[in-house]
């Protein structure tokens, strides 16, 4: 297969022979790793044929590359890219055209819907890839997603982010409790607007809203929440714990302060969905 992708980039007018040689080198990296053997590549062939790359405003594209899954390209903010990892930055972009469908790619629905989860799920690839980079752009969106999946299934995750099935995510949270769709538009919100630097992060609103609904998250999984009143505030949490006191779990002071901050997230299991295939 990788011969016939080969070919097919190379006869790409729209891209120059140093781009194609650096996107080749990306999708063997990804095609040669045997997490992902089953990935069926015919689509990434199909829209190899037709993939443009276009530099774009800053104001237009608010980070360094993006995938356009409606027009096939990858939109580049050349003042940002030029300053962060390049390589980085284009696995993510070629995620997005392995996993592109019409208008959109991975989670994604027609309306843009549950974009923020597929950025963090992508990025959780993509650090599975090639490696993670300081201050991460991701941050908030691989938190929730990581969270996410612990709840469904990160096995789950992985065949509905290739097969476009949102269906799939949107079910599985319904089956569970049906508040936790609220989670992704949650994430959206949060993604856009902090993007945009429009306001602040929210991912604290969106973690006490986890621990309202399943707080059983945060005995299970501490290291997924910051310890510091400036990040997350524990008392708060407490009293959400112990208020809904979930098939009698009880969340010690202990347990919180055992939890680790935001910042060591990078140090958590994020890529077992990979292994479960």
């Amino acid at each position: 297969m990788l011969e016939t992708l080969k070919v097919t980039l190379d006869a790409n007018t729209n891209i120059t022979p140093e781009v194609k040689e650096n996107l080749m080198e990306l999708i063997t990296v990804f095609a040669n790793n045997e997490a992902f053997k089953d990935v069926d590549l015919s689509n990434l062939n199909e829209r190899l044929k037709t993939l443009n790359i276009r530099r774009e405003s800053k104001y237009l594209v608010r980070m360094p590359a993006r995938y356009n899954a409606f027009n096939n390209e990858i939109l580049v903010n050349e003042e940002m890219i030029s300053e962060s990892d390049v390589r980085h930055w284009m696995m993510h972009a070629l995620l997005g055209v392995i996993t592109g469908n019409e208008n959109r790619y991975g989670f994604t629905t027609t309306d843009n819907e549950i974009i923020a989860m597929t950025e963090g799920y992508t990025e959780i690839l993509t650090n599975y890839l090639v490696g993670d980079i300081e201050d991460n752009y991701f941050t908030d969106e691989i938190l929730v997603t990581n969270l996410l999946g612990k709840i469904i299934g990160e096995d789950n995750l992985f065949t509905a982010y290739f097969k476009n099935d949102s269906e799939a995510i949107l079910s599985a949270l319904r089956e569970i409790d049906e508040r936790l769709l609220q989670i992704l538009g949650m994430m959206d919100e949060n993604f856009e607007a902090s993007k945009s630097n429009s306001r602040p992060s929210k991912v604290c609103s969106i973690l006490l809203t986890f621990i309202e609904i399943k707080p059983e998250l945060l005995k299970n999984y501490p290291e997924y929440f910051p310890t510091t009143e400036e990040d997350f505030p524990k008392e708060q949490a407490m009293d959400e714990a112990s208020r809904l006191n979930l098939a009698g779990l009880v969340i010690s002071e202990e347990d919180l302060n055992h939890s680790r901050p935001i910042e060591s997230i990078d140090n958590a299991p994020v890529m077992q969905s990979v292994n479960t295939r």
